[in-house]
């Protein structure tokens, strides 16, 4: 099996840690075997890594708490097709493997009942819908979209479930615009029904709703800014654009890759490729707007992804070029981040997750 760009999330399972955990998802360059998981110290530093997954990649992770299932998805031998696999983190083992509907996948989203499974695949463009068994195994593609490009081609970088679960939303990276879907609520099954565009997009990439279900911020990969809009009955309206660096740093060759706010929902972080920077922002409950407040540095080479612990004290941040894992401490009256122990060797790391 190619390691090639997988990606992995957890569904909820009976599931017992003796201690926090984190799982790294890789890239199949150089020494990269596959996933990695480490143990947390008391602290929240990291202890070394060890291989859990052999032959497996990925780059995105979304975890459920208490789950023991493991989802990836990449590509077969041949590189010609796409697949969706399932692991158990108990048994280490293989349960299930299914076709992604198409080649390349890149990402993955649970149904908010944890019984459809959607993937963008990025490549031949598609978001496909697959349900599950009740043992977590596959049961069967279920729907399968392609959307009329709006540039050269439908490139679906994400696949986001909205917080009441009836839409699925999808960044186009391609075609400058974000995709709404609609879910069945019986069967899962996907319909496309339009797509926003603006000028402000720059290569929709990720993005996420708030605690609320309120707002939502999207990254542009190539565009130094997160979209701020407003949320309501399926409903996104843009409020305007944030950037991600200082203005003195605007012409370098910067790429966004992922965001993610903070429990209490009072910070937004996202991973400065190209500045090799975690950026923060200050997040005004009320209206859901941002301020840039500043940058840190990412302790290393293109910030891959990153991940928060579930009470919001500790930041995992994946540096993909330099093959390391660094550890944060945040500050919990400002959101500000301050490394501790040591970086934690990982090769190519994309993917991180925190299970508590």
């Amino acid at each position: 099996m190619n390691r090639l760009a997988f990606l992995i999330l957890s569904i909820g399972l009976a599931w017992t840690l003796s201690a926090q955990q984190i799982y790294v998802g890789t890239h199949s360059k150089n020494e990269s075997k596959g996933i990695y998981s480490s143990q947390l110290n008391e602290d929240g530093t990291l202890k070394e890594t060890k291989e859990l997954l052999l032959e497996l990649g990925t780059t995105v992770v979304i975890e459920k708490k208490g789950s023991s299932l493991i989802y990836s998805c990449g590509v077969g031998e041949k590189k010609q097709h796409g697949l969706i696999q399932c692991f158990d983190t108990q048994t280490d083992k293989l349960i299930d493997t299914i076709s992604s509907g198409d080649s390349r996948p890149c990402y993955l989203a649970l149904s908010k009942d944890q019984s459809t499974i959607y993937v963008s695949n990025i490549k031949d463009g598609s978001v496909c819908a697959i349900n599950l068994n009740k043992d977590g195994s596959f049961a069967e593609l279920i729907s399968k979209v392609i959307i009329e490009p709006a540039g050269k081609r439908f490139a679906p970088h994400a696949c986001v479930v909205s917080p009441e679960g009836e839409y699925l939303f999808v960044p186009d990276i391609a075609g400058n615009r974000l995709c709404r879907l609609k879910i069945d609520q019986v069967s899962g099954k996907l319909k496309y029904l339009d797509s926003i565009q603006s000028d402000l997009f720059q290569g929709p990439r990720h993005m996420t709703f708030d605690p609320e279900g309120k707002r939502a911020y999207m990254v542009n990969q190539m565009g130094e800014a997160i979209t701020v809009f407003t949320y309501g009955k399926g409903i996104l309206k843009i409020l305007g654009n944030v950037q991600t660096v200082p203005d003195d740093k605007l012409d370098i060759n910067n790429h966004i890759a992922e965001i993610k706010l903070h429990p209490s929902g009072e910070y937004v972080y996202a991973s400065n490729r190209g500045h090799n920077s975690l950026v923060l922002f200050q997040r005004d409950l009320a209206t859901g707007l941002l301020s840039f407040d500043r940058c840190f540095s990412s302790g290393g080479q293109v910030p891959w992804s990153f991940a928060i612990s579930a009470k919001g004290d500790f930041l995992y941040c994946s540096n993909n070029k330099s093959n390391n894992l660094v550890t944060y401490k945040i500050d919990p009256a400002n959101g500000h981040l301050k490394p501790i122990g040591k970086p934690v060797s990982v090769p190519n790391p994309a993917s991180v997750i925190v299970v508590d």
